[in-house]
């Protein structure tokens, strides 16, 4: 197995990325940076309210195609463990997840299966993408200051949606960058993110000196 290959696998096997930053600095984050990092990097807006930065486009989207809600997971010795949620099979039929990450706990196996059905069993509305074609300061700086696992927050109001405001915290997953000259001759970017929503709920995380006082919530955290 070649080494890229090799830190890929164990990425996935944690529940982490890895991923080269916009310096190029190779970069792991484990499957907790993100659940103890819950500051907003940046928010992005239609309204233009104040530190709102104006955004090109995005891509909101409300669908099925991400439900699992059967997911089972095989480790390398042929251990077999599963999560199913009947309301979601009845509802939306059943949704089969498989995957084989390269994990020996059985214990571990199972509580990314649990944490993987409570991620997906349901719809929920997901920003697929942001754009943004910077033209002052602050979205310069927004723009070119984003990286990968940032968490940021996007307040749109949907086509057809009667003057409703939504909000969503999402995370950067990707970065693209497209430069072409504009008028009078000066540059154009539009920066191009892909996103992910973010967990709603404060985990609970076994040990941490902040997320792990009890009696702050019963949900557990990413296995």
């Amino acid at each position: 197995m070649k080494a890229l290959d090799h830190i890929q696998a164990t990425a996935d096997a944690e529940g982490g990325i890895f991923f080269v930053s916009g310096d190029g600095t190779l970069t792991f984050h484990d499957r907790l940076h993100r659940a103890t990092n819950p500051t907003i990097k940046a928010t992005f807006g239609d309204s233009g309210g104040l530190g709102e930065v104006a955004y090109q486009a995005v891509d909101p989207r409300f669908d099925r195609d991400n439900i699992r809600n059967d997911v089972t997971i095989t480790l390398p010795g042929g251990v077999v463990v599963s999560a199913t949620d009947t309301a979601s099979v009845t509802r939306y039929g059943r949704r089969q997840y498989d995957t084989s990450p390269d994990l020996t706990s059985t214990v571990e196996a199972q509580s990314q299966a649990t944490y993987l059905l409570y991620r997906y069993k349901d719809p929920h509305l997901r920003i697929e993408s942001l754009t943004l074609r910077p033209y002052d300061l602050l979205g310069w700086g927004s723009a070119l200051n984003l990286e990968v696992s940032d968490r940021i927050r996007i307040r749109f109001h949907p086509p057809g949606g009667g003057g409703t405001l939504l909000s969503q915290d999402c995370f950067v997953e990707q970065v693209r960058v497209d430069g072409r000259p504009g008028a009078g001759g000066k540059p154009l970017c539009d920066f191009t993110y892909q996103l992910s929503p973010a967990d709603l709920d404060v985990f609970w995380i076994l040990g941490d000196s902040v997320y792990g006082i009890l009696g702050t919530t019963t949900i557990p955290g990413p296995w």
